[in-house]
């Protein structure tokens, strides 16, 4: 960008700037975090969810979670029946040790935050021996800081009281050996100015026009100019 004053009817070059933007080196990484904790909580009429912490998330804090997957091994038995699966973010923390269908929840079954699921269906008849879920904005809200790092609740769709039923939680394989598997980048761009300049006077700290020059005062034109102002 060049910016130019009229002055006593010549151009005066000022500066000649060149604004760069550089950037710092992106930083992309993939990590694989195991399972921290798990839990089976359930209401004692035959419902159960299962609660998932994962292991140190510190290396996604702050950066661009571009894909995360919960995945889980299966034991390949055969459903009898479809059983849906669903996952939302846990927004209350909690200790597998202690942990219950109404503790320490203000929500009986845990306490989620329900805009975030992602739902699979495992068909009847088939002997899947991994299970996927696209967590990636979730964890994406985690990396953030949105929502905290306590992991997640997998359950049936609707989240209206009920949980799996005790038969299909066995074909599934109690869905407690997982892996959170992330994608993840950091890019910061920097702005670099770097300028030629020529003297050309003290600075007045006039506005200047849309075309980048400044506007003389009435009594610093030159009238005589064939370049006045008109």
């Amino acid at each position: 960008m060049r910016v130019f004053s009229r002055v006593s009817g010549r151009t005066a070059f000022v500066a000649t700037m060149v604004l760069a933007v550089a950037a710092s080196p992106v930083f992309a990484g993939k990590i694989t975090v195991s399972t921290a904790s798990t839990a089976v909580i359930s209401d004692g009429a035959g419902s159960s969810r299962v609660l998932i912490r994962p292991g140190d998330l510190s290396a996604i804090r702050g950066r661009l979670v571009t894909s995360a997957y919960l995945t889980f091994t299966l034991p390949g038995q055969a459903a009898e029946r479809d059983i849906p699966v669903r996952v939302y973010p846990l927004t209350s923390d909690w200790n597998a040790g202690s942990v219950t269908w109404e503790s320490p929840w203000t929500a009986s079954g845990g306490d989620v935050e329900g805009t975030y699921y992602e739902t699979r269906v495992v068909k009847a008849g088939a002997r899947p021996m991994e299970l996927r879920l696209d967590v990636s904005p979730m964890v994406r809200a985690m990396a953030q800081g949105e929502i905290g790092e306590y992991g997640f609740v997998v359950t049936v769709p609707g989240y209206d009281g009920a949980g799996f039923r005790s038969a299909d939680l066995s074909t599934l394989g109690t869905l407690t050996a997982a892996v959170l598997e992330i994608d993840y980048r950091s890019t910061t761009r920097v702005p670099v100015m770097s300028a030629s300049a020529q003297p050309a006077g003290p600075a007045t700290g006039r506005p200047t026009d849309e075309r980048g020059s400044r506007k003389p005062k009435p009594a610093e034109a030159d009238t005589e100019s064939a370049d006045r102002p008109r």
